[in-house]
């Protein structure tokens, strides 16, 4: 596993990158990097979440991984290397791998780092789905008057519940957003440029779940979601603006739905807006196996992951699709949700 020659001075960045290649190998062993599989980055996940964050600093910084973990045995360490970081060394990985790949050493499609989902790791993982008492509870409730319809409060629940998206990148969804690829309508989770005088606009999916294709639910289809996208002006919905120190469009909504779902005794700390992703996931990562059940990379795709940087203003997502990829299994995944027949994104936005 030999890096790309590199004829800049070092820096703090490529300095990292350096030392991420050194700890893959002296976990690993220095093998043609086509031999590597999810097998050995798990392995570099399990060995390196056990090394001091520090360690690369000090007198440490010398020691291989398995002297650092005794280290941090020995000397009762608690700081070790967080999630955060390991993700930032599988960036690197993973730019080493394209690197091959442009020379055509390693299959395309097949980058073993790009592909690999964080998501139980990172924070949230102490939120739980919505059951379904808590679920007619916001069905059969209204939703408190104000700047916020409650037409917009059900369309966001609905994509929420039937996508797992997180709520910023719902209330940043645009009408050019919602496209159509090969016949199935789906939501672009792409990188935003802002318009002119309008710095706000510019976000990163990247920060969150990634950029993506989300085929769009035939029950948000049903609601008429493709309607509401023709007359939006720019932004579905127009009603929510930015506010807060960082300037989100989610600010005002999450605090309203905050309100809302404590009035109806919904009081718990871990079921919030962001359980809906948890409803999404628990429920297909339970789907049936077998010839009639849902491969977990799928799932993975579906849910969001990182693919690389995008410089352009297609999305990774689209692009991986229009190359041939197959959209039918991501399909697949999107139509497997199903809530009970009370959950009704009609009767959410009050005109059922």
């Amino acid at each position: 596993m030999a890096s790309p020659e590199i004829k800049t001075k070092p820096n703090s960045e490529l300095a990292m990158m350096a030392n991420v290649y050194r700890r893959w190998i002296e976990i690993n062993g220095d093998e043609p990097i086509r031999t590597y599989s999810s097998r050995h980055a798990d392995k570099y996940i399990e060995m390196m979440s056990k090394v001091p964050g520090n360690y690369g600093k000090g007198k440490t910084k010398e020691l291989t991984v398995d002297e650092l973990i005794k280290y941090a045995k020995r000397n009762r360490i608690k700081a070790l290397l967080t999630t955060k970081t390991i993700k930032n060394h599988f960036s690197k990985l993973s730019i080493l791998w394209t690197f091959y790949e442009k020379k055509e050493l390693v299959d395309r499609s097949s980058n073993v780092f790009r592909d690999w989902s964080f998501g139980r790791k990172q924070k949230g993982d102490g939120y739980v789905k919505w059951s379904d008492d808590d679920l007619r509870k916001l069905v059969e409730n209204p939703w408190p008057p104000g700047r916020i319809s409650k037409r917009t409060f059900g369309m966001i629940v609905g994509i929420g519940s039937y996508t797992g998206m997180r709520l910023e990148g719902i209330c940043r969804l645009r009408k050019l957003d919602v496209i159509n690829i090969k016949g199935v309508w789906c939501f672009n989770i792409c990188q935003h440029w802002p318009r002119l005088n309008r710095p706000a606009e510019a976000w990163n999916p990247k920060t969150e779940a990634g950029e993506r294709v989300v085929p769009i639910h035939r029950k948000l289809i049903e609601a008429e979601i493709l309607e509401w996208a023709k007359s939006a002006n720019y932004y579905l919905f127009n009603e929510l603006t930015f506010s807060g120190r960082d300037k989100k469009r989610s600010v005002g909504f999450g605090g309203k739905f905050s309100t809302f779902k404590n009035r109806l005794g919904i009081k718990s700390a871990t079921v919030v807006f962001h359980s809906f992703r948890h409803n999404v996931s628990t429920q297909l990562r339970n789907t049936p196996g077998g010839n009639t059940g849902i491969r977990e990379l799928w799932i993975d795709d579906f849910l969001g992951h990182e693919y690389g940087h995008q410089s352009g203003h297609q999305s990774e997502g689209v692009k991986r699709y229009l190359d041939g990829i197959d959209l039918e299994n991501i399909v697949q995944v999107a139509e497997s949700m199903q809530y009970p027949d009370f959950w009704d994104i009609r009767t959410l936005m009050g005109e059922a």
